[in-house]
């Protein structure tokens, strides 16, 4: 059998769905013939990314699915703001007062200084990391609460599926990569507030530049400046370290230059280039698929409900003939009526008796033993949203075997829904005999 891979979206859905509506897997689900031969059981991934995509019993979840991802871009965009805020505020609080004299081997260490060093922090941790597993950015990503309040039911729903995408991402070894995206952009952001804050205080400010420091002589503050410019080759080696309060303008606003361009060169651009990598690769490794282990849980449960029996689906619906066939020609006395899984009991009629809502064949043989099947007449009542799975198709092709004559009416009319059922229904040959009640609708 070849190995069966998922998309990172399925891989999630399926986490989500296993640890917050785990019986849903154990409900039976009916492929269309059209689509089984794509399904089958040597490409079972299809089969379930089919089951995960048009299962009507999981909508709430792919509607959450959807509401999380909005909701944590929504959240790093709102963060970006703030660090992209904290950079002009951190200049403000420098460049505000009063103070027109600026250190220049102070003001580089402040930005590009720390900035470098973390950048060098990250670098070494996620490749150290790469033979060993999630790394840093994994770590924090499974240690970060998920920001959802606790307010009534969906929002429970959406804290699960917002944890089980933290703990997908961990488990195919996305949580680093997804980590490094946020902190260069929230990095970025912040050095775009620090130079556009630095370039309109020089705009419209008055400046002197100074070189200055307490252990540093005059010649190793050439040598740092040297280093500093040495990428910056579009400037010439001018020394700025002479630079003092009231000299020649010009040497000052070239250093005002000379200090945004280092800003933007060793700060921004690294910043820049780092966040385009790991997003790029972030992107290739999520538009690909990733093994679906054999030993995970999620795929033991669905394979035991879904795909071992996905071969049988046609000998299923023979016997199920073959039974109707067996039990009509019986004479059946009284009337009766149920629901297909939702009560709509309101709907029965005065004449027949009401069985109240049946949800799997065996309640239905149960229900047929205590009232006396086979029966002259049945009306389901069929709610139109609801799936016309395998399991629901064959509560029908049972009790197709109880009656002599079997209606079913779609409850509330709702077309596009119908039409779907009346598909299903009029393709399947141990169907043949069910009827559509559209009187008294």
């Amino acid at each position: 059998m070849p190995k069966q891979n998922l998309s990172f979206s399925h891989h999630w859905l399926l986490n989500a769905v296993y640890a917050l509506r785990k019986d849903a897997i154990k409900k039976p689900f009916q492929i269309p013939s059209r689509e089984s031969e794509t399904t089958t059981q040597d490409n079972q991934a299809a089969h379930c990314e089919y089951w995960l995509e048009h299962n009507t019993a999981l909508q709430d979840i792919r509607n959450a699915q959807h509401q999380v991802e909005k909701f944590a871009k929504s959240i790093i965009l709102v963060f970006a703001v703030l660090f992209f805020i904290s950079g002009i505020a951190l200049v403000n609080s420098v460049l505000s007062g009063s103070q027109d004299v600026l250190n220049v081997p102070a003001l580089l260490v402040t930005t590009i200084g720390v900035n470098t060093i973390l950048c060098v922090v990250w670098l070494v941790s996620y490749f150290m990391s790469a033979s060993r597993g999630r790394g840093l950015g994994g770590w924090l990503m499974a240690k970060i609460p998920f920001l959802v309040s606790k307010f009534g039911k969906k929002s429970q729903l959406l804290a699960g599926v917002g944890s089980q995408y933290l703990s997908t991402l961990t488990e195919l070894k996305l949580a680093k990569l997804t980590f490094a995206v946020i902190t260069h952009t929230l990095w970025s952001a912040y050095l775009v507030g620090i130079l556009l804050a630095i370039f309109f205080h020089m705009l419209f400010g008055e400046y002197w530049f100074v070189w200055e420091t307490t252990l540093l002589n005059q010649q190793q503050l050439q040598t740092l400046q040297h280093i500093v410019g040495a990428g910056m080759f579009w400037f010439q080696h001018t020394d700025l370290t002479a630079l003092e309060v009231g000299g020649n303008r010009m040497e000052h606003q070239f250093a005002a230059v000379w200090l945004l361009s280092a800003i933007m060169f060793y700060g921004l651009l690294p910043r820049v280039i780092a966040l385009s990598l790991v997003f790029v690769v972030r992107k290739m490794k999520l538009s690909a698929k990733f093994l679906w282990s054999s030993d995970k849980p999620s795929y033991v449960l669905f394979n035991q409900y879904h795909l071992q029996n996905s071969r049988v689906t046609d000998l299923d619906t023979e016997l199920a003939t073959q039974h109707k066939v067996s039990q009509f020609s019986k004479v059946g006395e009284g009337s009766v009526c149920f629901a297909l899984e939702d009560k709509v009991s309101s709907l029965a009629p005065d004449d027949m008796q009401d069985l109240g809502v049946i949800s799997s064949r065996s309640q239905l043989q149960q229900v047929a033993d205590e009232h006396n099947a086979p029966w002259a007449d049945v009306l389901v009542f069929i709610p139109s949203q609801l799936s016309p799975d395998r399991g629901n198709l064959a509560i029908l092709e049972e009790v197709c075997g109880h009656a002599k004559s079997v209606e079913f009416q779609l409850v509330p009319q709702q077309e596009h829904y119908a039409e779907v059922w009346r598909s299903c229904i009029e393709n399947r040959e141990s169907l043949a005999g069910l009827k559509e009640q559209t009187h008294g609708i």
